[in-house]
């Protein structure tokens, strides 16, 4: 596994513009507060691959733990998320990278006051409630990997949520075959459209069974966040995928 080898898959679907690693942006910034953190020294090399204007939204940078790319023993894990709809390239999916660092909720607004107008958006019951569930879950988030599903907009579209869906599944396809993990948790229902179309998402996330993604074992979870908490027994929902995740793991 190579995070050389992901950023050039970026580039070619042209994801993160130059602009994404520039001051202001959640990247940039928190590569200029935490330059040892391992996650900031292990994006610095993208830029070079990425020197290209945006024509399109841009997608949320993914995220992944210290030893997900390194060759020590552990279960990997592959969370497929949802775009956040950030304002452009230059979020980071979930916050994940703040982990580590951000406790209080005075410390994530310090931090989101930081970053250039359009992008202080970091909420942190949301923040808190994301950390909650991964510990939940039993998760090691030293080799964890987090993706959006849909990252490919039309070309030359601003629209929310105007994806090239063909050549996003492509991409997910490829960025979770490159990643090799020992198991996809796929959260909320984009992930498991591109990847698994023909099933239902209702009979999924409750059935209580693994599903198959090419040879991956799979779970597909409510999305723990936003609009994700209204779903019908999105508690019973929750309660079942994390049986499955945490007898796994």
């Amino acid at each position: 596994m190579s995070i050389d080898a992901l950023s050039r898959l970026y580039a070619s679907y042209q994801l993160y513009p130059v602009n994404c690693f520039t001051a202001g942006t959640p990247v940039q910034k928190f590569r200029e507060l935490y330059p040892h953190d391992h996650y900031s020294r292990d994006v610095d090399p993208f830029p070079a691959h990425h020197k290209y204007s945006g024509t399109s939204k841009g997608a949320d940078m993914p995220w992944w733990g210290r030893r997900y790319f390194g060759s020590e023993r552990g279960r990997r894990v592959v969370l497929v998320s949802q775009d956040s709809l950030a304002p452009d390239a230059g979020s980071v999916v979930f916050w994940m990278h703040l982990f580590d660092n951000i406790a209080t909720r005075i410390d994530l607004m310090s931090f989101s006051r930081r970053l250039d107008t359009p992008y202080q958006t970091f909420r942190y019951a949301s923040y808190d409630r994301m950390r909650r569930q991964m510990t939940e879950w039993g998760l090691d988030l030293d080799f964890v990997f987090i993706t959006d599903a849909a990252k490919v907009y039309r070309k030359g579209s601003w629209r929310d949520r105007d994806f090239d869906r063909q050549r996003s599944r492509r991409l997910l396809k490829d960025e979770v075959e490159l990643c090799r993990p020992d198991l996809i948790v796929l959260l909320g229902a984009a992930g498991l459209s591109l990847l698994r179309p023909e099933l239902r998402y209702e009979a999924a996330v409750e059935n209580g069974k693994y599903i198959s993604i090419g040879e991956v074992k799979s779970i597909v979870a409510p999305f723990p966040i936003g609009q994700g908490l209204t779903q019908l027994n999105f508690a019973a929902r929750m309660a079942t995928a994390t049986n499955l995740i945490r007898a796994y793991v």
